[in-house]
C-alpha cells in the first residue's frame, strides 16, 4: 500500500531542507541537521521516522518530520512540523501541528484521518536537568464521525552524563494516569552520531509496554546533551 500523497510530498520537502546551508548569529538550531530512526514496540509493532531541524532566523527554528507505524490492526502515517524560539542557555518554546492517516487492517475496514496542534517547550534548569511540557488538541475523523481529545504532559529530564539521558513523563488531561520512562544512550560506536533508547509506558486502563529505538543523526557529531540543547524541539 502506498503512503498518503501528502506524506510523500513532505518527504521530498524534508530532503530539500536538509541540503540548505542555513546559519544565524543567535540560533535556535545550531545548524541544519536531521535524523532517521527505527523503533520496535512490545507486541510486534514496528516504525520508522525521518526528521529535519533548521534555523530560519535569529532565535527561530523550524522542524519537519514524517513517521510510519505498522501494528497488528492498522498502519499509521504521520506528518508534523513545528516553529519555535530558543535561547540555548534558557530553553525553548514553540507551536506544532500534524496530520495523520490510519489504514485499518480489520474487516470491515474503517480508515480515519486526524489533525493535531499545540504548544510545547522546555526549560533548562542547568547543564544536567530540564523540565519539558506540552499541550495539544487532537481530532480524529472516520466514516462521518469525529472524536476530540485534549492531550497534555509534563516531564523531567536528567543527563546522567553528556551522552546518557533519563526522562520521566506524566500525562495530563485525557492522558492522565499515563506515565513514560525513557533512557537514551549515545555510544562512541558510531562516532557520536547515533543513539539507542528504551522506554516503558504504563497507566490505568492501558497495558504496560516496552519499546526500543535507534536513531542515526545527520550533521556534526556532538554529545546527546548538545543535541537536546542546540538542535531538537521536544
Amino acid at each position: 500500500m502506498k503512503p498518503p500523497r501528502h506524506l510523500s510530498l513532505l518527504f521530498f520537502a524534508l530532503m530539500y531542507v536538509l541540503t540548505l546551508d542555513a546559519y544565524a548569529s543567535d540560533r535556535a538550531v545550531a545548524e541544519t541537521n536531521g535524523s532517521v530512526g527505527a523503533n520496535y514496540i512490545e507486541g510486534g509493532s514496528v516504525g520508522t521516522s525521518i526528521s529535519v531541524n533548521t534555523p530560519v532566523a535569529d532565535y527561530l527554528g523550524l522542524t519537519f518530520g514524517v513517521s510510519f507505524l505498522d501494528t497488528d490492526f492498522a498502519r499509521f502515517y504521520t506528518a508534523s512540523s513545528g516553529l519555535f524560539v530558543r535561547d540555548m542557555s534558557i530553553g525553548h518554546v514553540g507551536l506544532f501541528a500534524g496530520l495523520g492517516e490510519v489504514d485499518a487492517k480489520a474487516s470491515p475496514v474503517i480508515d480515519s484521518t486526524s489533525t493535531d496542534y499545540g504548544v510545547r517547550g522546555a526549560y533548562y534548569l542547568n547543564t544536567s536537568f530540564d523540565i519539558f511540557a506540552s499541550r495539544s488538541n487532537s481530532r480524529a475523523r472516520a466514516n462521518g464521525f469525529s472524536a476530540h481529545v485534549n492531550l497534555g504532559s509534563v516531564g523531567l529530564g536528567w543527563f546522567a552524563s553528556p551522552d546518557v539521558r533519563v526522562a520521566l513523563l506524566a500525562g495530563l488531561l485525557d492522558q492522565s494516569d499515563r506515565y513514560v520512562a525513557t533512557i537514551l544512550f549515545q555510544p562512541t560506536l558510531f562516532g557520536g552520531k547515533a543513539s539507542f533508547g528504551i522506554a516503558y509506558a504504563d497507566g490505568s486502563g492501558v497495558d504496560s509496554q516496552f519499546a526500543v529505538a535507534f536513531v542515526y543523526y545527520f550533521g556534526p557529531a556532538k554529545t546527546l546533551m548538545k543535541r537536546f540543547r542546540e538542535d531538537l524541539f521536544y
